[in-house]
This record gives C-alpha cells, sequence and structure tokens, in this order.
C-alpha cells in the first residue's frame, strides 16, 4: 500500500525536466538581459559624446566685430578684424584657428600665429569682454574697390563663423586711412 508505483516515478522525472527548462530559460534572459544594458549603456556614453562634441560645434564660434581696412594711395595694405567671443561660447585660443579666405583671385588659407594677433591679454577669449584682433598683411591677389570676398573664420573644435567682406565701390587713388569692409 506504501509502495511506489512505476507512474508515480514518471511523473516525478517530467516535474524534474521541467525545472530544468525553467532554470535554462531564467538563465538565458539574464544573460540577455545583461547583453541589452551594457548596450544601452554604450550608446548612452556614446549619445552624450556626440552631443557634447556637436554643442561645442554649434556654440564656440567668435563675433567679427569690425574689418578694416588699412589704405595706401587707394591699396589695401593690410585687414584689422576685431573679434570676441559669441554668447555661450567657450574659450577660444586664437592662435588654433585657421581662416580660408576666398577673394575675387581665389582661395587661400591664412594660419593664425601669435605674430598677427592683439589681445587683451594674449590670444586666448575666455569671457564676452575680451577682444582680440587680427591683422591680414598677404591676401592673395589685391581686394580693389567694388570686390567681394568670403572668410571662414575654422574653430579647432569645429565651430566656424563666416565674415563677408564687401570692398566700397568708389575708393580715390589718392586715400590714405582706414575702410570698413
Amino acid at each position: 500500500m506504501w509502495g511506489r508505483s512505476a507512474e508515480n516515478d514518471q511523473r516525478g522525472q517530467v516535474g524534474i525536466g521541467t525545472l530544468i527548462v525553467f532554470i535554462a530559460m531564467v538563465l538565458v534572459a539574464a544573460i540577455a538581459a545583461g547583453v541589452l544594458i551594457n548596450t544601452a549603456d554604450q550608446l548612452q556614453s556614446q549619445s552624450e559624446a556626440t552631443g557634447q562634441e556637436s554643442t561645442a560645434e554649434v556654440s564656440n564660434t567668435l563675433n567679427v566685430h569690425s574689418s578694416i581696412a588699412d589704405l595706401d594711395n587707394g591699396d589695401i595694405q593690410e585687414v584689422e578684424i576685431s573679434v570676441g567671443l559669441a554668447p555661450g561660447s567657450g574659450p577660444i585660443d586664437l592662435e588654433n584657428i585657421v581662416i580660408d579666405y576666398n577673394g575675387p583671385n581665389g582661395q587661400q588659407y591664412i594660419e593664425v600665429d601669435e605674430d598677427i594677433i592683439d589681445g587683451n591679454d594674449g590670444t586666448v577669449l575666455e569671457s564676452g569682454a575680451d577682444r582680440g584682433t587680427i591683422t591680414i598683411e598677404d591676401i592673395d591677389g589685391d581686394l580693389e574697390a567694388g570686390d567681394d570676398a568670403t572668410l571662414m573664420f575654422a574653430i579647432n573644435d569645429g565651430g566656424q563663423t563666416t565674415v563677408e567682406w564687401n570692398v566700397p565701390t568708389v575708393i580715390d587713388d589718392d586715400d590714405d586711412g582706414d575702410v570698413h569692409l
């Protein structure tokens, strides 16, 4: 009466098999969850880095306050460009920018170095009150009356500022002094 039958033995084996399958499913689900969490962490890190780079490209720019050409007998000898930080911009070292000049006689890259910068406290603009003056003396081809030129300032972290120069249509050959571009 208290003995075991063959039928009960089979039920116990089926229960153990079901338990093993259940444990295997839990383990697979745990591994899959770990992979998903790891992937989510990597995507979050990548999106944060992309966001910071994009913010730097958009916000780290220069304001060009003025572009003044120095005339000598009606010819443009050099141009002084007064720059400052754009609102929301981080510090910018003027020595680490490149100017892409596109004028009537072609394109030219101008690397800014310490020799052509005059800043309040050096070459790094750190606040909105800081100003720097970049002097460009060697522009390929002379700018003449009525000419247009474009300057694109490329900041080292990807920000860009573009300026259009329009030389007045009338410049007297005897003029000495300054002309605003």
